[in-house]
């Protein structure tokens, strides 16, 4: 029997696109922003499987906030938070467990969101008039240790 490919092979992306943007801004002066420390990045993705439509669809939301790094984005001088959908077409026949799901929208669905989150971010600020240093680039996750299923025999020593 043949092992299915991973999902990472077989999906495609079909499109990407903005469901929504809060924004606030109290700070009127590019010299808060020069504190590259007080800058927070924060996000997180979730991955639905569609049967029906041979798709699958990952919501991911983007924060970029001043202040602590764990305080409420919403609590900041300044905030930014978005919501992206990625679409993604997948064979029918495609074979899609929870974990690799999950483990496919936090690499690939964000590391084809974040060019668009930082175009935004950047034109955001210049609209400000806000000199923000630029956003890094992604840095994709390195892949979720797979958990040995309980059938699986531990490997001998």
């Amino acid at each position: 029997m043949t092992k299915p490919k991973p999902l990472w092979q077989v999906a495609t992306l079909q499109g990407v696109r903005l469901l929504d943007l809060r924004a606030h801004n109290t700070v009127t002066t590019a010299a808060a922003l020069s504190d590259t420390n007080g800058i927070q990045l924060h996000y997180e993705a979730i991955g639905a499987d569609d049967h029906a439509g041979s798709r699958i669809v990952v919501t991911v939301k983007l924060s970029l906030h001043l202040g602590e790094a764990y305080a409420a984005p919403e609590s900041a001088p300044l905030f930014v938070t978005a919501r992206y959908e990625a679409i993604y077409g997948r064979p029918a026949s495609a074979v899609v467990n929870d974990g690799e799901l999950q483990d496919f929208a936090q690499r690939n669905a964000m590391l084809n969101v974040w060019p668009a989150w930082r175009e935004l971010v950047q034109s955001l600020f210049g609209r400000l008039d806000l000199a923000l240093p630029p956003l890094p680039r992604f840095q994709v996750p390195a892949p979720s240790p797979a958990q040995p299923s309980p059938t699986q025999q531990e490997p001998t020593r």
